[in-house]
Protein backbone atom coordinates (compact mmCIF):
# COMPACT_ATOMS: atom_id res chain seq x y z
CA UNK A 1 0.00 0.00 0.00
CA UNK A 2 1.10 3.60 -0.65
CA UNK A 3 -0.63 4.84 2.50
CA UNK A 4 1.82 6.24 5.05
CA UNK A 5 -0.62 6.85 7.91
CA UNK A 6 -2.79 3.99 9.14
CA UNK A 7 -5.30 3.80 11.98
CA UNK A 8 -5.33 0.51 13.88
CA UNK A 9 -8.54 -0.47 15.64
CA UNK A 10 -9.50 -3.66 17.43
CA UNK A 11 -7.53 -5.61 20.01
CA UNK A 12 -4.09 -5.09 18.47
CA UNK A 13 -4.33 -1.31 18.91
CA UNK A 14 -3.63 -1.88 22.62
CA UNK A 15 0.04 -2.19 21.61
CA UNK A 16 0.20 1.54 20.93
CA UNK A 17 -0.11 2.37 24.61
CA UNK A 18 1.22 -0.93 25.97
CA UNK A 19 3.92 -2.44 23.68
CA UNK A 20 4.34 -5.25 26.21
CA UNK A 21 0.64 -5.85 26.72
CA UNK A 22 -0.29 -9.15 28.40
CA UNK A 23 -1.01 -12.05 26.07
CA UNK A 24 -4.62 -12.19 27.26
CA UNK A 25 -5.22 -8.97 25.31
CA UNK A 26 -3.53 -10.24 22.14
CA UNK A 27 -5.49 -13.38 21.36
CA UNK A 28 -6.86 -11.88 18.14
CA UNK A 29 -4.63 -12.61 15.12
CA UNK A 30 -5.95 -9.79 12.97
CA UNK A 31 -5.10 -6.10 13.03
CA UNK A 32 -7.96 -4.03 11.62
CA UNK A 33 -6.63 -0.97 9.83
CA UNK A 34 -7.77 1.86 7.58
CA UNK A 35 -6.04 4.90 6.04
CA UNK A 36 -6.04 7.85 8.42
CA UNK A 37 -6.38 10.49 5.71
CA UNK A 38 -8.55 8.54 3.27
CA UNK A 39 -10.82 6.36 5.44
CA UNK A 40 -13.21 5.73 2.57
CA UNK A 41 -10.44 4.23 0.45
CA UNK A 42 -10.02 0.49 0.83
CA UNK A 43 -7.81 -2.12 -0.80
CA UNK A 44 -6.69 -5.69 -0.23
CA UNK A 45 -3.38 -5.95 1.58
CA UNK A 46 -2.13 -9.17 -0.01
CA UNK A 47 1.42 -8.69 1.28
CA UNK A 48 0.39 -8.72 4.94
CA UNK A 49 -3.09 -10.24 4.73
CA UNK A 50 -4.34 -13.56 6.04
CA UNK A 51 -2.22 -16.57 4.99
CA UNK A 52 0.48 -14.27 3.61
CA UNK A 53 4.18 -14.81 4.27
CA UNK A 54 3.92 -12.02 6.84
CA UNK A 55 1.12 -13.90 8.61
CA UNK A 56 3.09 -17.14 8.65
CA UNK A 57 6.22 -15.44 9.98
CA UNK A 58 4.67 -13.25 12.66
CA UNK A 59 1.43 -15.06 13.56
CA UNK A 60 -0.91 -12.18 12.79
CA UNK A 61 -2.18 -10.31 9.73
CA UNK A 62 -3.78 -7.04 8.63
CA UNK A 63 -7.39 -6.69 7.59
CA UNK A 64 -8.49 -3.61 5.65
CA UNK A 65 -11.62 -2.10 7.20
CA UNK A 66 -13.33 1.29 7.42
CA UNK A 67 -14.43 3.58 10.23
CA UNK A 68 -17.86 1.94 10.44
CA UNK A 69 -16.39 -1.46 11.35
CA UNK A 70 -16.37 -0.60 15.06
CA UNK A 71 -18.44 1.72 17.23
CA UNK A 72 -15.90 4.42 17.94
CA UNK A 73 -16.18 7.26 20.45
CA UNK A 74 -16.52 10.83 19.23
CA UNK A 75 -13.31 12.83 19.12
CA UNK A 76 -11.08 9.77 19.19
CA UNK A 77 -8.84 11.07 16.40
CA UNK A 78 -7.55 13.68 18.80
CA UNK A 79 -6.56 10.93 21.22
CA UNK A 80 -4.87 8.49 18.84
CA UNK A 81 -1.47 7.18 19.92
CA UNK A 82 1.24 7.63 17.31
CA UNK A 83 3.59 4.72 16.63
CA UNK A 84 6.57 5.21 14.30
CA UNK A 85 9.96 3.58 14.64
CA UNK A 86 12.55 1.56 12.72
CA UNK A 87 10.15 -1.38 12.55
CA UNK A 88 7.27 0.45 10.84
CA UNK A 89 9.00 0.82 7.47
CA UNK A 90 8.27 4.52 7.06
CA UNK A 91 4.59 4.08 7.90
CA UNK A 92 3.04 5.81 10.91
CA UNK A 93 0.49 3.83 12.88
CA UNK A 94 -2.20 5.48 14.96
CA UNK A 95 -3.62 3.25 17.68
CA UNK A 96 -6.76 3.83 19.72
CA UNK A 97 -6.41 5.28 23.17
CA UNK A 98 -6.96 2.33 25.57
CA UNK A 99 -10.18 3.83 26.96
CA UNK A 100 -11.55 4.37 23.44
CA UNK A 101 -10.66 0.76 22.69
CA UNK A 102 -12.50 -0.49 25.78
CA UNK A 103 -15.55 1.61 24.88
CA UNK A 104 -15.61 0.11 21.38
CA UNK A 105 -15.37 -3.39 22.88
CA UNK A 106 -18.26 -2.76 25.24
CA UNK A 107 -20.32 -1.34 22.38
CA UNK A 108 -19.68 -4.45 20.27
CA UNK A 109 -20.80 -6.61 23.18
CA UNK A 110 -19.57 -9.97 21.89
CA UNK A 111 -18.36 -12.56 24.43
CA UNK A 112 -14.74 -12.09 23.31
CA UNK A 113 -15.08 -8.33 23.74
CA UNK A 114 -16.24 -8.73 27.34
CA UNK A 115 -13.30 -11.07 28.00
CA UNK A 116 -10.95 -8.43 26.59
CA UNK A 117 -12.33 -5.73 28.91
CA UNK A 118 -12.17 -8.13 31.86
CA UNK A 119 -8.50 -8.90 31.15
CA UNK A 120 -7.78 -5.19 30.68
CA UNK A 121 -9.07 -4.47 34.18
CA UNK A 122 -7.55 -7.56 35.80
CA UNK A 123 -4.06 -6.58 34.59
CA UNK A 124 -4.40 -3.14 36.10
CA UNK A 125 -4.42 -1.23 32.81
CA UNK A 126 -7.57 0.61 33.79
CA UNK A 127 -9.98 1.00 36.66
CA UNK A 128 -13.75 1.03 37.06
CA UNK A 129 -15.91 2.48 39.80
CA UNK A 130 -18.29 -0.45 39.51
CA UNK A 131 -18.26 -3.69 37.53
CA UNK A 132 -21.30 -5.97 37.45
CA UNK A 133 -20.63 -9.30 35.77
CA UNK A 134 -23.44 -11.46 34.49
CA UNK A 135 -22.61 -14.28 32.08
CA UNK A 136 -25.78 -15.10 30.19
CA UNK A 137 -24.32 -17.69 27.87
CA UNK A 138 -26.60 -17.08 24.87
CA UNK A 139 -24.74 -16.00 21.76
CA UNK A 140 -27.09 -17.08 18.97
CA UNK A 141 -30.88 -17.20 18.71
CA UNK A 142 -32.56 -18.33 15.48
CA UNK A 143 -35.60 -20.08 14.03
CA UNK A 144 -34.98 -22.93 11.59
CA UNK A 145 -37.83 -24.91 10.03
CA UNK A 146 -40.26 -23.36 12.55
CA UNK A 147 -38.08 -24.54 15.47
CA UNK A 148 -36.49 -22.14 17.97
CA UNK A 149 -32.77 -22.67 18.64
CA UNK A 150 -30.50 -21.11 21.27
CA UNK A 151 -26.77 -21.73 20.69
CA UNK A 152 -27.82 -24.41 18.15
CA UNK A 153 -29.87 -26.26 20.80
CA UNK A 154 -33.61 -26.75 20.34
CA UNK A 155 -35.75 -24.83 22.80
CA UNK A 156 -39.25 -26.04 23.62
CA UNK A 157 -41.54 -23.31 24.88
CA UNK A 158 -44.02 -24.24 27.60
CA UNK A 159 -46.18 -21.16 27.98
CA UNK A 160 -49.40 -19.94 29.53
CA UNK A 161 -51.72 -16.98 29.02
CA UNK A 162 -51.63 -14.32 31.69
CA UNK A 163 -53.61 -11.17 32.58
CA UNK A 164 -52.90 -8.55 35.21
CA UNK A 165 -55.71 -9.77 37.43
CA UNK A 166 -56.37 -10.53 41.07
CA UNK A 167 -59.59 -11.72 42.78
CA UNK A 168 -59.30 -8.93 45.35
CA UNK A 169 -57.61 -5.99 43.59
CA UNK A 170 -59.04 -6.65 40.14
CA UNK A 171 -56.99 -5.38 37.20
CA UNK A 172 -54.59 -3.43 39.43
CA UNK A 173 -51.84 -5.60 40.82
CA UNK A 174 -48.61 -4.99 42.69
CA UNK A 175 -45.13 -6.28 41.91
CA UNK A 176 -45.45 -8.76 44.77
CA UNK A 177 -48.61 -10.20 43.21
CA UNK A 178 -46.83 -10.52 39.84
CA UNK A 179 -43.89 -12.26 41.54
CA UNK A 180 -46.27 -14.81 43.06
CA UNK A 181 -47.60 -15.53 39.56
CA UNK A 182 -44.08 -16.06 38.24
CA UNK A 183 -43.03 -18.30 41.13
CA UNK A 184 -46.12 -20.44 40.55
CA UNK A 185 -45.27 -20.71 36.84
CA UNK A 186 -41.70 -21.77 37.58
CA UNK A 187 -42.93 -24.44 39.99
CA UNK A 188 -44.84 -25.93 37.05
CA UNK A 189 -41.90 -25.70 34.62
CA UNK A 190 -43.38 -22.80 32.62
CA UNK A 191 -40.73 -20.91 30.62
CA UNK A 192 -42.82 -18.54 28.47
CA UNK A 193 -45.66 -16.08 29.08
CA UNK A 194 -48.26 -14.92 26.56
CA UNK A 195 -49.69 -11.60 27.70
CA UNK A 196 -53.03 -12.41 26.04
CA UNK A 197 -55.33 -9.69 24.73
CA UNK A 198 -54.50 -6.90 27.16
CA UNK A 199 -51.09 -5.35 27.86
CA UNK A 200 -49.39 -6.20 31.12
CA UNK A 201 -47.86 -3.54 33.34
CA UNK A 202 -44.68 -2.25 31.59
CA UNK A 203 -42.45 -3.27 34.52
CA UNK A 204 -43.65 -6.89 34.16
CA UNK A 205 -42.26 -7.10 30.63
Amino acid sequence: TQEKALVIIGSQSILGAYPDAPQALLDSREADIFPKNNPEKGEILDAIGEDSAFDKNFGYYAQWVDESTATLAKGLKGRLIKVRNENTGGVTGYCLDPIDLVVSKLAAGRPKDHLFVEAFLEHGLGSADEVIEQKVGISKIEIRDSVLYGNNVKIKLRGVNRHDSDPVTGYTISREQAKRDLFLMKQHNINAVRTSHYPNAPWFL
